[in-house]
Protein backbone atom coordinates (compact mmCIF):
# COMPACT_ATOMS: atom_id res chain seq x y z
CA UNK A 1 0.00 0.00 0.00
CA UNK A 2 1.55 3.51 -0.88
CA UNK A 3 -0.19 5.32 1.43
CA UNK A 4 -0.09 4.33 5.05
CA UNK A 5 -3.02 5.17 6.10
CA UNK A 6 -4.94 5.20 2.71
CA UNK A 7 -7.46 2.63 3.22
CA UNK A 8 -7.67 3.86 6.60
CA UNK A 9 -8.45 7.55 6.02
CA UNK A 10 -10.71 7.55 2.64
CA UNK A 11 -13.58 5.99 1.54
CA UNK A 12 -11.78 4.01 -1.50
CA UNK A 13 -14.99 1.14 -1.98
CA UNK A 14 -16.48 0.93 -5.41
CA UNK A 15 -19.79 2.47 -5.69
CA UNK A 16 -22.69 2.30 -8.55
CA UNK A 17 -21.59 5.24 -10.92
CA UNK A 18 -24.56 7.48 -11.50
CA UNK A 19 -25.08 8.49 -15.30
CA UNK A 20 -26.99 10.98 -15.12
CA UNK A 21 -25.70 13.47 -17.06
CA UNK A 22 -22.27 12.16 -17.48
CA UNK A 23 -20.36 9.68 -15.03
CA UNK A 24 -20.08 9.95 -11.57
CA UNK A 25 -20.52 9.32 -7.85
CA UNK A 26 -21.06 11.73 -4.96
CA UNK A 27 -19.48 9.91 -1.60
CA UNK A 28 -20.59 11.70 2.00
CA UNK A 29 -18.26 11.42 4.50
CA UNK A 30 -14.98 10.17 2.28
CA UNK A 31 -12.45 11.10 4.88
CA UNK A 32 -12.42 9.47 8.54
CA UNK A 33 -14.76 11.51 10.47
CA UNK A 34 -12.05 12.87 13.07
CA UNK A 35 -9.37 13.19 10.33
CA UNK A 36 -11.69 15.64 8.64
CA UNK A 37 -12.50 17.90 11.64
CA UNK A 38 -8.73 18.42 12.43
CA UNK A 39 -7.78 18.64 8.79
CA UNK A 40 -11.11 21.80 8.88
CA UNK A 41 -9.93 23.28 12.18
CA UNK A 42 -6.50 23.72 10.03
CA UNK A 43 -7.88 25.04 6.70
CA UNK A 44 -5.45 27.91 6.06
CA UNK A 45 -6.41 31.19 4.86
CA UNK A 46 -5.27 31.77 1.58
CA UNK A 47 -4.05 34.86 0.20
CA UNK A 48 -4.64 35.91 -3.08
CA UNK A 49 -2.03 34.78 -5.60
CA UNK A 50 -2.66 37.09 -8.37
CA UNK A 51 -1.37 33.78 -10.65
CA UNK A 52 -3.01 31.68 -13.20
CA UNK A 53 -5.35 29.57 -11.09
CA UNK A 54 -8.76 28.08 -10.21
CA UNK A 55 -9.76 30.62 -7.64
CA UNK A 56 -7.47 33.69 -7.51
CA UNK A 57 -6.85 32.07 -4.14
CA UNK A 58 -5.36 28.65 -4.27
CA UNK A 59 -2.30 27.19 -2.89
CA UNK A 60 -1.05 24.31 -5.70
CA UNK A 61 2.33 21.93 -5.25
CA UNK A 62 5.23 23.95 -6.04
CA UNK A 63 4.42 26.99 -4.54
CA UNK A 64 5.79 28.89 -1.59
CA UNK A 65 4.07 26.99 1.50
CA UNK A 66 2.60 23.80 0.38
CA UNK A 67 5.31 21.79 1.34
CA UNK A 68 5.33 23.52 4.80
CA UNK A 69 1.24 23.09 4.80
CA UNK A 70 1.80 19.17 4.28
CA UNK A 71 4.39 18.44 6.73
CA UNK A 72 1.36 18.74 9.23
CA UNK A 73 0.56 15.31 10.50
CA UNK A 74 -2.80 15.33 9.57
CA UNK A 75 -2.67 17.22 5.79
CA UNK A 76 0.60 15.08 5.53
CA UNK A 77 -1.62 11.73 5.84
CA UNK A 78 -4.19 13.24 3.69
CA UNK A 79 -1.62 13.69 1.12
CA UNK A 80 0.10 10.41 1.50
CA UNK A 81 -3.73 8.73 0.57
CA UNK A 82 -4.36 10.57 -2.21
CA UNK A 83 -0.72 10.89 -3.78
CA UNK A 84 -0.55 7.44 -4.21
CA UNK A 85 -0.90 4.12 -6.72
CA UNK A 86 -4.16 3.24 -4.48
CA UNK A 87 -5.77 5.95 -5.12
CA UNK A 88 -5.08 5.58 -8.54
CA UNK A 89 -6.50 2.05 -8.21
CA UNK A 90 -9.67 3.34 -6.93
CA UNK A 91 -10.30 5.73 -9.86
CA UNK A 92 -9.56 3.06 -12.24
CA UNK A 93 -11.81 0.28 -10.98
CA UNK A 94 -14.49 2.89 -10.23
CA UNK A 95 -14.36 4.29 -13.72
CA UNK A 96 -13.79 1.13 -15.37
CA UNK A 97 -16.38 0.58 -17.79
CA UNK A 98 -15.51 4.39 -18.83
CA UNK A 99 -11.96 4.28 -19.30
CA UNK A 100 -12.76 1.70 -22.20
CA UNK A 101 -13.31 4.75 -24.18
CA UNK A 102 -9.90 6.42 -23.50
CA UNK A 103 -6.46 6.09 -24.98
CA UNK A 104 -5.39 4.04 -21.55
CA UNK A 105 -7.89 1.18 -22.32
CA UNK A 106 -6.69 -1.88 -21.68
CA UNK A 107 -3.71 -0.53 -19.62
CA UNK A 108 -2.85 -1.11 -15.77
CA UNK A 109 -2.42 2.56 -14.95
CA UNK A 110 0.80 3.18 -12.79
CA UNK A 111 1.46 6.00 -10.46
CA UNK A 112 4.29 8.37 -10.64
CA UNK A 113 4.87 11.21 -8.33
CA UNK A 114 5.21 14.44 -11.00
CA UNK A 115 4.60 17.86 -9.83
CA UNK A 116 2.35 19.98 -12.50
CA UNK A 117 3.48 23.42 -11.85
CA UNK A 118 0.86 26.35 -12.78
CA UNK A 119 2.99 27.07 -15.96
CA UNK A 120 2.73 23.15 -16.58
CA UNK A 121 -0.82 23.14 -15.99
CA UNK A 122 -2.19 25.79 -18.73
CA UNK A 123 -0.36 23.35 -21.30
CA UNK A 124 -3.43 22.13 -23.75
CA UNK A 125 -1.46 19.78 -25.25
CA UNK A 126 0.44 18.45 -21.78
CA UNK A 127 3.86 17.82 -21.61
CA UNK A 128 4.81 13.79 -22.19
CA UNK A 129 8.56 13.63 -22.13
CA UNK A 130 10.77 10.79 -24.20
CA UNK A 131 10.14 7.10 -22.36
CA UNK A 132 7.14 8.89 -20.57
CA UNK A 133 3.77 6.68 -21.22
CA UNK A 134 0.14 7.33 -20.88
CA UNK A 135 -0.72 5.06 -18.65
CA UNK A 136 1.75 7.03 -15.63
CA UNK A 137 -0.40 8.53 -14.05
CA UNK A 138 -0.03 11.77 -11.07
CA UNK A 139 -2.07 13.33 -8.83
CA UNK A 140 -2.52 16.86 -8.46
CA UNK A 141 -4.03 17.75 -5.15
CA UNK A 142 -4.96 21.96 -4.85
CA UNK A 143 -6.00 23.29 -1.95
CA UNK A 144 -8.78 25.89 -2.86
CA UNK A 145 -10.85 28.80 -1.07
CA UNK A 146 -13.52 30.53 -3.07
CA UNK A 147 -14.96 34.19 -2.17
CA UNK A 148 -17.90 35.71 -3.21
CA UNK A 149 -17.37 36.63 -6.79
CA UNK A 150 -15.73 33.36 -7.70
CA UNK A 151 -17.78 31.33 -10.62
CA UNK A 152 -16.81 28.95 -13.45
CA UNK A 153 -18.50 29.17 -16.38
CA UNK A 154 -19.36 25.68 -18.12
CA UNK A 155 -16.61 23.54 -19.75
CA UNK A 156 -14.81 20.47 -19.98
CA UNK A 157 -11.62 19.40 -18.54
CA UNK A 158 -7.88 19.47 -20.19
CA UNK A 159 -8.03 16.02 -22.38
CA UNK A 160 -5.03 14.37 -20.32
CA UNK A 161 -7.59 14.27 -17.15
CA UNK A 162 -8.51 11.13 -15.96
CA UNK A 163 -10.68 12.28 -13.33
CA UNK A 164 -11.71 14.79 -11.51
CA UNK A 165 -12.06 14.98 -7.48
CA UNK A 166 -13.52 18.01 -5.76
CA UNK A 167 -13.77 17.83 -2.03
CA UNK A 168 -15.56 20.27 0.27
CA UNK A 169 -14.35 21.51 3.79
CA UNK A 170 -17.41 23.64 3.81
CA UNK A 171 -21.02 23.19 4.03
CA UNK A 172 -23.32 25.60 2.48
CA UNK A 173 -26.01 26.09 4.87
CA UNK A 174 -23.57 26.23 7.59
CA UNK A 175 -21.61 29.05 5.31
CA UNK A 176 -24.81 31.30 4.99
CA UNK A 177 -23.76 30.99 1.46
CA UNK A 178 -25.52 32.21 -1.35
CA UNK A 179 -24.53 30.32 -4.66
CA UNK A 180 -21.33 28.32 -5.35
CA UNK A 181 -22.95 24.57 -6.52
CA UNK A 182 -21.04 22.46 -8.63
CA UNK A 183 -23.09 22.29 -11.56
CA UNK A 184 -23.31 19.07 -14.09
CA UNK A 185 -24.80 20.31 -17.52
CA UNK A 186 -25.89 17.91 -20.29
CA UNK A 187 -24.21 17.39 -23.10
CA UNK A 188 -23.24 19.69 -25.67
CA UNK A 189 -21.51 18.48 -28.58
CA UNK A 190 -22.06 20.65 -31.49
CA UNK A 191 -22.20 23.59 -30.02
CA UNK A 192 -18.23 24.38 -30.69
CA UNK A 193 -16.05 24.11 -33.12
CA UNK A 194 -12.88 21.63 -31.86
CA UNK A 195 -12.98 18.63 -30.33
CA UNK A 196 -11.84 19.51 -26.94
CA UNK A 197 -12.34 22.58 -24.57
CA UNK A 198 -11.07 23.90 -21.04
CA UNK A 199 -11.36 26.20 -18.67
CA UNK A 200 -8.25 28.29 -20.21
CA UNK A 201 -9.74 28.36 -23.61
CA UNK A 202 -13.19 29.88 -22.63
CA UNK A 203 -11.59 32.62 -20.44
CA UNK A 204 -10.33 34.07 -24.16
CA UNK A 205 -11.32 34.94 -27.77
CA UNK A 206 -14.68 33.59 -29.23
CA UNK A 207 -14.97 31.14 -26.34
CA UNK A 208 -15.32 34.00 -23.19
CA UNK A 209 -19.29 34.15 -23.86
CA UNK A 210 -20.48 30.43 -24.17
CA UNK A 211 -24.28 29.52 -24.31
CA UNK A 212 -25.45 28.22 -21.56
CA UNK A 213 -26.06 24.24 -21.26
CA UNK A 214 -28.79 22.46 -18.87
CA UNK A 215 -27.86 21.89 -15.69
CA UNK A 216 -29.04 18.37 -15.15
CA UNK A 217 -27.99 18.40 -11.20
CA UNK A 218 -26.38 20.57 -8.45
CA UNK A 219 -24.13 19.89 -5.63
CA UNK A 220 -24.06 22.13 -3.16
CA UNK A 221 -20.78 22.15 -1.12
CA UNK A 222 -21.27 19.56 1.90
CA UNK A 223 -18.86 18.88 4.76
CA UNK A 224 -16.31 15.54 4.01
CA UNK A 225 -18.17 15.13 0.38
CA UNK A 226 -16.78 14.52 -2.56
CA UNK A 227 -17.94 14.65 -5.95
CA UNK A 228 -16.02 12.29 -8.94
CA UNK A 229 -16.10 12.22 -12.33
CA UNK A 230 -13.86 10.95 -15.14
CA UNK A 231 -12.69 13.52 -17.46
CA UNK A 232 -14.51 12.45 -20.74
CA UNK A 233 -15.50 15.30 -23.35
CA UNK A 234 -19.36 14.78 -22.37
CA UNK A 235 -18.24 15.91 -18.19
CA UNK A 236 -19.45 19.63 -18.96
CA UNK A 237 -19.56 21.22 -15.18
CA UNK A 238 -18.91 24.93 -14.17
CA UNK A 239 -19.56 26.46 -10.74
CA UNK A 240 -22.59 28.62 -9.97
CA UNK A 241 -21.35 32.26 -9.08
CA UNK A 242 -20.46 32.85 -5.39
CA UNK A 243 -22.58 35.72 -4.35
CA UNK A 244 -22.02 35.97 -0.87
CA UNK A 245 -20.94 33.42 2.44
CA UNK A 246 -19.87 33.96 5.97
CA UNK A 247 -16.90 31.88 5.58
CA UNK A 248 -14.60 30.79 2.66
CA UNK A 249 -15.51 27.99 0.16
CA UNK A 250 -13.04 25.79 1.59
CA UNK A 251 -12.02 22.86 -0.79
CA UNK A 252 -9.38 20.62 -2.35
CA UNK A 253 -9.44 20.21 -6.19
CA UNK A 254 -8.08 16.65 -6.76
CA UNK A 255 -6.87 15.94 -10.27
CA UNK A 256 -5.70 12.33 -11.70
CA UNK A 257 -3.83 12.86 -14.65
CA UNK A 258 -1.38 11.61 -17.12
CA UNK A 259 1.33 13.85 -19.25
CA UNK A 260 -0.73 13.66 -22.32
CA UNK A 261 -4.26 13.55 -23.70
CA UNK A 262 -6.11 10.39 -23.26
CA UNK A 263 -9.81 11.25 -24.70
Amino acid sequence: MSGEHAVTDCDFRVVKTDRDPFPHVVKSEFLEPELYARIKAKYPQIPKSGREGRTGYDLYRGDAGYDELMADEDWGRLFNALNSQDFVDYIAAQFADVLTQSKIAGKTLRFVDVVETRELLTRPEGFLGPGDKLEEIFVRIDVQQGHPGYQIPMHCDYGRRVASMILFFCDQQDCGMVGGEFNLHKENVGLFNRPMFNQGVLSRGPFRKLPKGGVVKTQPPRDNTVLIFPGMRKSFHSVSPLVKTNKPRDFLYVGVSSRANIW
